[in-house]
């Protein structure tokens, strides 16, 4: 049965109405021009060279994939009510081109071939082994301006597949279109800072085929939408959506991923008009039906006007490597493939092997996995004679977070004397937060030499990279613990412990001079502060605190001393202090995300630069007003606080759900 759609229409408008509405925008878009400064496009950069990791592709056939629920959050900037459709196009715009970095991930083949792609994981959660580069132009394909120099053209073989054999039928039936790609995935899969999926090589972005006003195809430098008549609303050039290559295009994906196309995302008001050339142009009703079964507007997200975004399922031999076909899942459904299953036997056999490196890999997949049997095997690793395999039990263990896994690194640490075996052991009890294990590591004062030969591996002085990992994640015990080594013999062991209590209390050592100096013998007026004085000092604030005192109650006293009033949780009082130097600013952007319950992912910038990232964020996301984040932020920086501005959202903060 052939799928409804609109039956008044034939295309969007008459020749005479378009005509009438281009030159309409061609009028606005000259008067705009006179008003505001256009942002210039960003221009493309040459692909980087590859060292032969990943395979380039040209132009193929086809390819494979299957299904889940139709929700898709695509992205931080994109996650807004349907109606705003300008926000995503905003906040792309307003955002770097962020480089992906280039490399290749790790993922051993054990009873398993190698030498072709693997997806792994989740579209949201996943990543990509051996990836296939698509080249950045074909004959019947381009890599968008706008996306070049982000290096995110890579994928998996069956979806490059799918998009060189849609872009070659589109090109034949429809002779001058090129399709112009948007992300695709970085090198190794993983999160990128421009949408939630695209972790595991599953997902594209495939911009529409449009026509300019002399009606010639169009060539895009970034991904414009398109109105319910058709006509691009924030093009450079009045654009009209193409429907007949569209339908083509849609038709083609559907062709060349056979079954194993999930969900094409697209917004409702341009797959009708597509679906109805289609009924109007006599197509089989069964072609149309299986078409139409596949386009989605995506729910809780834009409605994906400025672009297709294709989605693809595992394939068989991806689900053997772990690849899961919903689209949110824990990692222990990683495991859970028949084909994962079936070679977990040979996995924790090759744990026992003579040989190190087969002993590693099968820590690595065991974690991947969350083998239950085998998490007792990944823990005895951490006493393995090999410092390759006990490096790689320290990173499953912790990734796989279990309630013992602190004590059990903790254990693992106090008898490592290999420098990078101790790194991976202190990230990984950061990663579980693991504050109490932290402190307990601070009376550590070994420093570990990296062989001579590995001028990767920095040497690993342990209190201090405990002290660095506590900044990020300060407790009040912790920050007492750190005063003791506020006079450690090594300097740099005094620094850091300085930058911990700082950040963790957002006091410095300045204010509490002037606050006890005068209550403390060690402190002489016009003298510099030596060590014994200085942990003397913040000793002295630490006995004066209230016994029931928080970390929360001296952070915000921390801020009142320097005129920044925090409130109850209101964001206002934060932006502020985002304009202020250390401690100040980071506790700020720290307390943003709990605020928010946010926490930017890869490329955002928000640690390098919280002070311009946050604001921009804010005003994104209508958490706060354009005008109240410039009187906070020029409160700050130039004396008295102007009037706060009236905030167009509601004061409460809404918990950020695209990510």
């Amino acid at each position: 049965m052939a799928p409804q759609v609109p039956r008044n229409r034939d295309t969007y408008v008459d020749a005479a109405t378009a005509r009438r509405r281009r030159a309409t925008a061609l009028a606005i878009a000259a008067l705009l021009t006179t008003c505001a400064t256009l942002e210039p496009l960003p221009t493309p950069v040459p692909a980087a060279s590859l060292n032969g990791a990943a395979s380039s592709v040209g132009l193929v056939s086809t390819g494979a994939v299957e299904p889940t629920d139709a929700l898709e959050f695509d992205g931080e900037m994109r996650a807004a009510e349907p109606g705003r459709r300008r926000g995503r196009r905003d906040g792309d715009t307003g955002l770097d081109p962020w480089v992906m970095p280039l490399g290749v991930r790790r993922h051993p083949r054990i009873g398993s071939s190698e030498g072709r792609s693997a997806s792994v994981g989740t579209v949201t959660a996943g990543y990509i082994a051996e990836a296939v580069e698509v080249t950045m132009t074909g004959d019947h394909h381009r890599v968008m301006d706008k996306v070049a120099p982000r290096n995110t053209r890579f994928t998996t073989r069956e979806m490059a597949d799918v998009l060189i054999c849609a872009a070659a039928r589109v090109a034949n039936e429809h002779p001058g279109r090129v399709l112009q790609l948007g992300n695709l995935s970085r090198q190794t899969g993983g999160p990128l800072p421009w949408s939630v999926s695209h972790h595991n090589g599953r997902d594209a972005d495939v911009a529409f085929y449009a026509l300019d006003a002399q009606g010639r195809p169009a060539s895009m430098a970034r991904l414009y939408h398109f109105d319910h008549n058709g006509d691009s609303t924030d093009a450079p050039e009045a654009l009209t959506f193409d429907v007949a290559a569209n339908w083509t295009l849609l038709r083609s994906l559907v062709e060349c991923a056979g079954d194993d196309l999930q969900y094409l995302f697209i917004a409702s008001w341009l797959s009708w008009p597509a679906l109805h050339y289609a009924a109007k142009h006599k197509v089989d009703k069964k072609l149309i039906a299986k078409v139409a079964a596949k386009v989605h507007q995506p729910k809780k997200a834009m409605p994906h006007n400025d672009h297709v975004h294709v989605r693809i399922g595992c394939s068989t031999a991806d689900r053997q490597e772990g690849c899961v076909d919903a689209s949110r899942a824990p990692q222990s459904a990683w495991g859970h493939p028949a084909g994962v299953r079936m070679r977990l036997d040979e996995i924790r056999l090759a744990i026992a092997s003579p040989d190190a490196h087969s002993r590693a890999n099968a820590v690595y997949l065991l974690g991947v996995y969350r083998d239950g049997e085998g998490y007792g095997k990944v823990v005895q690793a951490l006493r393995d004679p090999s410092a390759e395999v006990r490096a790689e039990a320290a990173r499953a263990v912790a990734d796989w977070d279990r309630s013992d896994a602190a004590a059990a690194l903790l254990d693992a640490l106090r008898h490592e004397e290999v420098a990078v075996v101790a790194a991976q052991i202190l990230l990984g009890l950061g990663r579980l937060q693991a504050s109490d294990a932290l402190v307990a590591v601070l009376a550590d004062n070994r420093k570990l030499a990296a062989p001579a030969a590995d001028a990767a591996t920095p040497d690993v002085q342990v209190r201090k990279v405990a002290l660095q990992l506590l900044t990020d994640d300060p407790s009040l015990p912790a920050a007492r613990a750190a005063v003791a080594l506020l006079e450690d013999a090594d300097s740099a062991v005094r620094d850091t412990a300085r930058r911990m209590v700082e950040r963790a209390t957002a006091h410095v050592t300045t204010d509490l001079v002037a606050l006890h100096g005068a209550e403390l013998p060690q402190i002489v007026p016009g003298t510099p502060l030596d060590a014994a004085a200085e942990k003397a000092l913040w000793s002295h604030f630490f006995d004066r605190l209230p016994a029931d005192a928080t970390l929360a109650d001296v952070v915000r006293d921390g801020f009142a001393r320097h005129g920044v009033d925090l409130g109850a949780g209101r964001l206002g009082p934060l932006v502020q202090a985002l304009a202020m130097p250390a401690p100040w600013r980071d506790n700020a952007a720290r307390l943003i995300e709990r605020t928010l319950h946010h926490k930017p992912g890869v490329g955002k910038g928000a640690r390098a630069t919280p002070h311009t990232f946050w604001p921009q964020f804010l005003v994104q996301r209508r958490h706060l007003s354009h005008g109240e984040v410039q009187a906070r932020m020029a409160a700050s920086l130039y004396g008295p606080q102007v009037p706060e501005a009236r905030s167009d959202s509601p004061s409460s903060v809404p918990a950020a759900e695209a990510d």
